[in-house]
């Protein structure tokens, strides 16, 4: 028997779906809340992300972000949200 490669796992069944199928199962998987309750808790209130988080930015680069984000928390309360 041929060993599957983790990726290749589970790719066979969507040869035997039809794409309409395929469509509406990633709607109920992006769509629905409470399927992944720790992802969805991390993503809404703990995970920040942003542009400035390339990969060729320097150690000096990302510490200039970290500051700018430090220096927008203390003054949230002069910040018009």
């Amino acid at each position: 028997m041929k060993k599957r490669l983790p990726s290749a796992i589970g790719s066979s069944i969507l040869e035997h779906v039809s794409l309409n199928d395929q469509m509406h199962v990633m709607d109920l998987l992006i769509n629905s809340k409470g399927i992944c309750p720790t992802v969805e808790y991390m993503h809404e209130k703990k995970i920040i992300t942003h542009e400035l988080m390339k990969p060729g930015m320097t150690k000096e680069d990302l510490d200039d972000v970290i500051e700018a984000f430090m220096k927008v928390s203390l003054h949230l309360s002069e910040i018009n949200v």
